[in-house]
């Protein structure tokens, strides 16, 4: 039951939880994002298909994890002579999430895979509710 909740204040906390836009930048586009949790854990997940992991940045700052990075069109060095349609964003991208909990720095984690990446954070013992037994 205390598990139950955990997770019940940690979603309450959570549920004003922006997802800060970037002012628009010429050549700049958001990549699709899930924010979720799980026990004591803030997950937040990236669709940055065809990026190359060693070309995306992820930095944490005091409540707010930040995710740069760029994806390469396939055209891109081709010397193309029209283009028929372009739907697939391309180019520079950014996402900052404004988190309304402490994470604990050193246990960020961040994992490409499929396309996606997967930022992991533990929530900060101190932000998690105690039962405080009466004696």
């Amino acid at each position: 039951m205390a598990n139950i909740k955990h997770v019940d204040f940690i979603e309450r906390k959570l549920g004003g939880l922006s997802l800060h836009l970037v002012p628009e930048v010429s050549g700049t586009w958001q990549p699709a994002a899930d924010v979720f949790l799980t026990e004591g854990h803030v997950v937040i997940v990236l669709e940055v298909a065809g990026a190359e992991p060693r070309n995306i940045d992820v930095t944490y700052e005091t409540g707010r994890l930040i995710v740069r990075g760029y994806r390469q069109h396939p055209a891109e060095g081709k010397s193309p002579r029209s283009f028929v349609r372009m739907e697939i964003p391309h180019g520079y991208f950014e996402r900052v999430f404004d988190i309304p909990v402490r994470c604990d720095a050193e246990s960020i984690s961040a994992t490409y895979h499929d396309g996606l990446v997967v930022i992991e954070a533990s929530i900060a013992k101190s932000e998690l509710p105690r039962e405080i037994p009466i004696r």
